[in-house]
Order: C-alpha cells, then structure tokens, then sequence
C-alpha cells in the first residue's frame, strides 16, 4: 500500500502541470518515464521498509535475549532454594525440639529439686536421671499416701496442721475423723465448702467422700457448698418471691379459713341440738336472747315457734331468716376467693418466669453462643423453677379451695334446712337428712 501512495503522490504534480501528449510516441515517452520514476520510488520505499524492519527485527532479538538471561538467573536461584529448604526445615525442627527438651530438663530439675549445670551437654546428660527420679516419684504418689503433718487450709483461708490421705495425685483428705475432702490449690491443700458423710467402715474397707481434681485447673471450693432455699429462689427470679408472697397468704387464709369453719360446725352442731331440743320442750323462748351469726337464723326461725313470746310474728319472719343466712354464707365463705385468686395466679407467673428465663437464655447465646454452658444453664433453671414452683403453689390452693368451700356448703345447707323446718311448722328433727337431699338438689352457694 505504501508504494502506491508514494507513485500518486509523485505523479499528481505532473498530471496537474504537463500538457497531453501530441503525439504517440510523445506519450508513450511519458507513459516510459512516468513507470521509471515510479519503479524509482518503489525501490526506495521496498529500501526503507527492508531498513526498518531489520531495525526491528534486531530490537526484538535483543529483548529476546535479555528475558532468556533473566529466566536463566530465576531458575539457578530456585534450584539453589529447593536444595536448601529441606536442610532449613530440619534446623527449624532441631531447634524446636531442643527447646521443648530444655524446658523439660528445667521443668523436671524444679520439681525434684535439683540443680541444673550451665553446660548443655550436662544438662543433656542429666535427663536420664531426671527421668527415673521422676518415676520413682509417680510411683510413690501414684496410691494412697498418709501425710501425718500436712498443712491445710480451712475454708476461710486460715493454715492447720492435720493428717492427710492422699488419693493419689487427684484427691485427698483430712484424716483427723472428719474425712472431709481436700482441693489441691496453687497455695495448698484447701478444705472444700459444704457438708459430707464422714468416713464410714464397710467390711474390711473404708467409705469416704472425695472430690477429684487436677493440679492444672482446680476447682473452685465454693463449687461445693450446698444451696439452700434463697439460692433456689435467687435462681428462679424475681418471680419466685411474687410466687413465695402468694403461697404465705394463700396458707393463711387456708388456715384461718381451716380453724373457722371447724369452729362454726361445731358450733352449729350445739346451737341446732339446743334448739331442737327447746321446741320439743315448747321452751323457744329461753334461747331467743342468743347471740351470734350461727344461731341468728335459728333464733329468728324459732321465734314464730313461741305463741307466749312477746316477739311478733309477721311475714317478715322468712325474709329476715333469708338475710340472716345470707349473712351466714358470707362469713363461712369469706377471704376463700383469695385461695382460688392463688390457684389461678400461680401457675401464670410460673409461665412469666419460664418465658423470662428462655429469654434470658437467648440472649446469652446471642451474645456469647454456646461456649459458656453455665450461663445456659442459669437461664434454664430460672424457667424450670418458675413452673415447679408454680404448680406446687397452685395446686395445694385448688385443693384447699375445693375442700373449705364443700365444707361451708355442707354448713350452710344444713342451716337453711332447719330454718325452713321451723318455719313450716316442724320440730327440726331429719334436717341433717333433707340438707343432704337440698345439697345434692344444686343449691349451692359458693362466693369464693
């Protein structure tokens, strides 16, 4: 493409000033001269092209060679680094080795209590001697072991001196006649927090209670002591003393209630005998100066019974006894609706307490996962405890509550057959009877 530019370039200018040819030969002198200098020009431009490529050619040749050298240096030095990195590695290993050896030498002299020389050859030479000093010595402590002198720490901190029987490396006890287990503590043997059985004799052998433990992590002593009944309810929550509060007043009630009603069905008793007995003899008007909520409906029921009284009698009569019966029923019934409030409550807060402890729970997984189970656990127990306690609140109150009202219904249908027996004209004899017929019949009058 180049040389045909170079021969329209050249030619234009004689194209735009020569004149046409006059004659054949004329033109084709032209035509002769004009293909000249165009074979001219090619030869210059195939001379410039051959120049610059050579040019090129050698510039390539060149980079050429120097990347080859390069690649020649890269590989001399990479061949040399694989011979070498086994040979590095086995120092490094050598030297991991030697160390964790010297620093069992020194581990090994400090607990027999030896000296170690300042020469590594010697200390290298004292290892087999370390060795068997240190299997004699498992040995020795490896099965029981009485220490007639050993010191001991109580668990408030304070050193005595006791006989002690080690178990081994992993337990130990005071052999004093308490038995009571020891923990190894960086400081020294320390008495464990909590009660145990002292050691008991079995056949030829003797039973005690030890606590395993390892020199390395310990335990804590007061992982030991026994929880009482507050750190079961600072384990469940503020819920459980809402629970608690519940419980003392539920058993209040139920006991106040318990003695009340024994008192008003004794009273009953002797109050319906005294006036059964009065109308029998036609001797009412002895008893209507008797006071009280028990008698009341009987006085008011006995006096249509006295012709001789100077108490009228009108058709009041029956609506005064009514109200006196009712006044009855509230007192035999009354603070019983607290027991059933108790019974119905307790076992909701239970369910508040299980809800507030998983949540408690989650949010300790949230944010730390499962690797503390203690924490865990806290959260579970709170929810457990909560629903234990209130069922256990609950379904004594239900009970107590089922029993005390059946016993003020069975008080209270007793009284109103009476007060209907004297006021139909009866002698008040089989109301025991026909209060057990009215009772089975439904009336039934239960405010609690």
């Amino acid at each position: 493409m180049r040389w045909w530019l170079v021969a329209v370039l050249w030619l234009l200018p004689c194209i735009a000033v020569a004149a046409p040819p006059k004659t054949w030969d004329e033109a084709r002198a032209n035509e002769a001269e004009a293909l000249e200098a165009e074979r001219d020009a090619l030869r210059k431009s195939l001379s410039a092209a051959k120049s610059s490529t050579a040019a090129a050619k050698a510039s390539l040749r060149k980079d050429i060679d120097a990347l080859s050298a390069e690649l020649t240096k890269l590989q001399v030095a990479n061949a040399s680094l694989e011979r070498n990195l086994p040979g590095r590695e086995r120092d490094r290993s050598n030297e991991a080795q030697s160390a964790a050896l010297e620093d069992l030498i020194r581990r090994m002299a400090a607990q027999e209590e030896t000296a170690l020389p300042d020469d590594d050859d010697a200390r290298a030479a004292l290892l087999p001697t370390l060795l068997e000093a240190r299997l004699e010595s498992l040995v020795r402590q490896g099965g029981l072991r009485l220490e007639p002198d050993a010191e001991v720490f109580d668990a408030s901190g304070h050193a005595t001196v006791a006989p002690v029987l080690h178990i081994g490396r992993v337990a130990a006890l005071r052999w004093d006649g308490s038995g009571h287990p020891l923990v190894g503590m960086p400081e020294g043997l320390r008495t464990v927090q909590g009660s145990f059985e002292a050691p008991r004799v079995f056949g030829d052998g003797t039973i005690a209670t030890a606590v395993l433990y390892d020199e390395a992590s310990p335990p804590r002593i007061d992982a030991f002591e026994e929880q009482g009944w507050r750190a079961s309810m600072d384990a469940g929550g503020p819920v459980m003393w809402v629970l608690l509060v519940i419980a003392a007043v539920a058993a209040l009630v139920v006991v106040e209630r318990t003695v009340g009603l024994v008192w008003a069905s004794v009273r009953w008793r002797y109050e319906s005998n005294r006036f059964e007995a009065a109308v029998r003899e036609a001797h009412t008007s002895t008893l209507l100066h008797v006071q009280g909520w028990v008698a009341k409906p009987l006085v008011i029921a006995a006096a249509a019974r006295c012709p001789s009284c100077s108490v009228s009698v009108d058709v009041d009569v029956e609506e005064r006894a009514t109200q006196a019966l009712m006044v009855m029923r509230e007192q035999l019934q009354r603070r019983l609706s607290l027991v059933n409030v108790a019974a119905g409550v307790a076992p909701l807060l239970g369910l508040l307490g299980t809800v507030t402890g998983m949540i408690h729970t989650f949010s300790v997984v949230t944010d730390s996962g499962t690797a503390e189970p203690q924490l865990l656990a806290a959260g579970i127990s709170e929810a457990l405890l909560t629903t234990q306690f209130g069922l256990a609140v609950a379904i004594p109150a239900y009970l107590a509550h089922a029993l005390l009202s059946r016993g003020a219904r069975r008080i209270l249908a007793s009284a109103e057959q009476a007060v209907l027996a004297y006021l139909h004209g009866g002698d008040g004899h089989g109301h025991e009877h026909h209060a057990h017929h009215h009772h089975e019949d439904g009336h039934h009058h239960d405010h609690g």
